[in-house]
C-alpha cells in the first residue's frame, strides 16, 4: 500500500466521522446588528443580484455539496438518490458559493447503490464518468484533507458569523430548483462546462426535435397520477401531442423513457414518433433540453430538461413543484386544454428551428 493510498483511506474514515458529527458541532449564533434581514434562502426568486459585500462574504471559507442521502466516503458514496436530485444540491451550492465568495470543494459524484443491482435496473446510477472537476474547485488530496480536518457548518448558518476556514455544507434537495431559478444563466453554462464530451453528443449532432416527450416508468408506480413518483397514463401524452398537432401541424417527436417498447407501444405507434437515448442520464437531460416543445413527465429529470432548455413545457396537473421558466407563458399544467397564448409560444419556438442552442 502506497503512502498516497494510506492517506486517502485515513481521510475517508475521518470524513465519515465528520459527516456524522458536524451538525452536533455547529451551534446557533445570534445575529449581529449588521446581519439584519431575512435569511438569503428565504429571499430567492426576488431577482437580487450576485454582488458580494463584506457582511455577506466569508474569509477563507469553503462550500461543499454533500450529495444524496447515503454515506459519504470522500472518493465515493454508498446509496443515494438519482442524478436530478444530486444536481439540485450541486446547483444550490454553486449559487451560494458565488453569492458569498466561498471556495468550492468538488462533490463526490461516484456512488454505489446496491438496490439498483438487486433490481437489475439497466442504469446502475454510479455517475462516476459523467463530470469533470470544475477549474475553480478544490480537488484531489487537498480536497480530502480539507474535508477531514476543517469544521463543517450547515448551510442554515449562512448570514451568521462563521469561523474562518469552515466548510459550509449543502445537503439534500429541498426546494428542488427554486433557489436556482433566478440564476439559470449561471447554473446552466457551469453544468455544461463540467459534463464530459461523450455525454454532449446531442449538442455536437445539432439535435433539436420539434417535440420531446419524457415518459418516466421504471421505479414509478401505478397510482393516482396527481401524486409524486407515480406513473402518468400514456393517453395523456397522446392527447397533448394530438392537440399540439391540431394547432401546429406535422411535428417530429423524440421519445425518451426508461420503459420498454411494449410499455410505450401506444406512443410509438403514432406517426412521426421515434424513441431515442444518448446513453446516460445527463446526456438524455441535455437531449431533452434541445427540443422546441417539451411534454414532461412528473419527475425531477424533466424539471432539469425544462430548466436547461427554457422551451414551452406541458406538465400533468399537480406535477410541477414550482415555476421553472423565466417566461411563465411557456409553462402550463393541464389535463388536455392548451391555451392560445401557450400555442403562440410553441409556434414562436418552432420558428427558431434553425437556431442551435448553446
Amino acid at each position: 500500500m502506497t503512502i498516497r493510498t494510506l492517506c486517502s483511506a485515513i481521510c475517508n474514515v475521518l470524513i465519515s466521522l465528520q459527516t456524522e458529527r458536524h451538525y452536533v458541532q455547529t451551534r446557533p449564533q445570534r445575529r449581529g446588528k449588521q446581519d439584519g434581514g431575512e435569511h438569503l434562502l428565504l429571499s430567492f426568486g426576488k431577482g437580487e443580484n450576485m454582488d458580494r459585500d463584506p457582511i455577506q462574504s466569508y474569509r477563507n471559507c469553503y462550500a461543499f455539496p454533500q450529495l444524496g442521502d447515503g454515506y459519504e466516503f470522500g472518493l465515493f458514496r454508498f446509496s443515494g438518490t438519482g442524478l436530478s436530485n444530486l444536481l439540485f444540491t450541486w446547483a444550490r451550492c454553486l449559487v451560494m458559493a458565488r453569492r458569498y465568495g466561498l471556495k468550492r470543494i468538488s462533490p463526490t459524484w461516484p456512488q454505489f447503490s446496491h438496490v439498483r443491482w438487486v433490481r437489475r435496473e439497466p442504469d446502475k446510477r454510479t455517475y462516476h464518468d459523467l463530470f469533470y472537476t470544475a477549474p475553480d474547485e478544490v480537488s484531489g488530496i487537498d480536497r480530502l484533507r480539507l474535508l477531514a480536518t476543517k469544521r463543517w457548518v450547515p448551510e442554515s448558518q449562512l448570514g451568521r458569523k462563521i469561523p474562518e476556514g469552515s466548510i459550509i455544507v449543502f445537503r439534500k434537495h429541498e426546494g428542488f430548483l427554486a433557489p436556482s431559478v433566478p440564476y439559470q444563466e449561471l447554473v446552466c453554462p457551469e453544468l455544461l462546462q463540467i459534463v464530459r464530451p461523450e455525454h454532449k453528443r446531442a449538442i455536437d449532432a445539432g439535435f433539436s426535435p420539434d417535440v420531446a416527450i419524457h415518459v418516466r416508468l421504471g421505479d414509478f408506480i401505478n397510482a393516482d397520477p396527481s401524486r409524486g413518483n407515480t406513473r402518468i397514463d400514456l393517453s395523456w401524452y397522446v392527447g397533448i401531442l394530438n392537440r399540439l398537432r391540431e394547432n401546429l401541424g406535422s411535428l417530429q417527436v423524440s421519445l425518451f423513457s426508461d420503459g420498454t417498447d411494449e410499455e410505450l407501444a401506444e406512443l410509438l405507434s403514432l406517426d412521426g414518433v421515434r424513441r431515442i437515448t444518448f446513453g446516460s442520464s445527463i446526456a438524455d437531460i441535455i437531449g431533452l433540453s434541445r427540443a422546441r416543445i417539451f411534454i414532461a413527465s412528473g419527475s425531477t429529470f424533466s424539471m432539469w430538461a425544462s430548466y436547461l432548455g427554457q422551451m414551452p413545457t406541458v406538465w400533468f396537473p399537480k406535477r410541477l413543484h414550482h415555476p421553472i421558466l423565466r417566461d411563465s407563458r411557456r409553462e402550463i399544467m393541464t389535463l388536455l386544454d392548451l391555451p392560445q397564448e401557450f400555442i403562440e409560444q410553441c409556434a414562436e419556438s418552432l420558428e427558431r428551428r434553425s437556431e442551435v442552442a448553446p
